[in-house]
């Protein structure tokens, strides 16, 4: 910010006869015999430009006409920020109507499977066959899980960028919880092969429910965007000079990787992947749907804990997303 006072106002009436100026360039080079300068702020104090006029005449403007010249510099900056006040308005209205319509079509797709499979529940309750009846109420329930995960990222997304996402860590065992979660994602997608590789019990603090918004939506886009091949996730406990994330720090880091054998992504964009509603050319040229929010949101949580998110191919083909955690370990 320009200081207020770094640009004074200025009243010359005859160049040729003021001491100040009759040896200036305006009137020696440009023949400017008066000039008037009066600086345009922002409320807040900032410069935006000078209101000025000029003649190559001798004038004889009083300080009250220098004061009405000064009224009129601030009913131009004051017009000028409001034009800008109402352009970032429209823009943020814009944004937040887009962001609507991304929020609606991402949770469209898991309720409207929700719906069809209500549908399918009652079908089979009404006819006897209870264990369809229990399949698929376990399916039921799992796009219903994932429905209010849905939501809840776009409300941390929103709590991010108002500046008001607050972390509750616990601790907790970080395997479990991924064991529950690949479980839950194999409901949902029973014709993907899972595996799993990580130590029996790895207790971690952190903010359980936010780790699993990470760990989920990790898994559901290597469902969405890597139509074929198993799917792997993976827990453990590595030295920081182990881990290609330049971000960490510290002896010791708790590693989950979500590994996909699918298309993966060009080299270039690899890191652009976290940039909020950035979606690679391969998932729009074959007009697979996202909205790029979800792997920004979960790079955003890494980064919260102290940790961070990278993505590098999968050896073979395919594509291998991470996340890194300081090893915060409470016994």
């Amino acid at each position: 910010m320009v200081a207020r006072d770094a640009v004074a106002p200025l009243l010359i009436n005859d160049a040729r006869n003021d001491s100040r100026f009759r040896e200036h360039p305006g009137f020696l080079v440009h023949g400017i015999e008066s000039y008037i300068a009066v600086p345009l702020h922002r409320t807040d104090g900032s410069f935006f430009g000078t209101l000025c006029a000029l003649d190559l005449l001798p004038t004889k403007l009083s300080e009250d006409d220098f004061a009405i010249f000064q009224l009129l510099s601030q009913l131009i900056a004051f017009e000028l920020e409001a034009e800008e006040t109402r352009q970032k308005q429209a823009a943020q209205m814009r944004s937040l109507e887009d962001f609507i319509s991304v929020a609606a079509h991402d949770l469209r797709q898991p309720l409207t499977v929700l719906y069809g499979n209500a549908q399918l529940l009652e079908r089979s309750m009404k006819r006897g066959d209870m264990s369809k009846a229990v399949a698929r109420t376990e399916t039921l329930l799992a796009q219903t899980r994932r429905a209010v995960r849905m939501s809840d990222v776009l409300l941390d997304i929103a709590r991010l960028e108002a500046g008001r996402l607050v972390l509750r860590p616990e601790s907790f065992d970080l395997t479990g919880l991924a064991r529950v979660i690949l479980a839950d994602v194999q409901t949902i997608a029973p014709q993907r092969e899972f595996l799993f590789e990580g130590p029996p019990n790895l207790r971690v603090y952190a903010d359980k429910h936010r780790l699993e918004e990470v760990v989920h939506n990790l898994l559901d886009n290597a469902v969405k965007y890597a139509p074929e091949g198993d799917i792997s996730l993976r827990v453990d406990v590595a030295a920081s000079s182990d881990v290609p994330c330049p971000e960490n720090t510290g002896s010791g880091n708790v590693v989950v990787s979500v590994v996909d054998h699918g298309p993966g992504v060009e080299a270039d964009e690899l890191t652009r992947l976290f940039e909020r509603r950035y979606r690679s050319e391969s998932a729009t040229s074959k007009g697979i749907i996202g909205s790029g929010l979800g792997v920004y949101m979960a790079a955003r949580i890494a980064e919260a804990h102290g940790g961070g998110m990278w993505a590098e191919p999968t050896p073979g083909g395919g594509l291998t997303v991470s996340l890194t955690l300081p090893c915060s370990v409470q016994q």
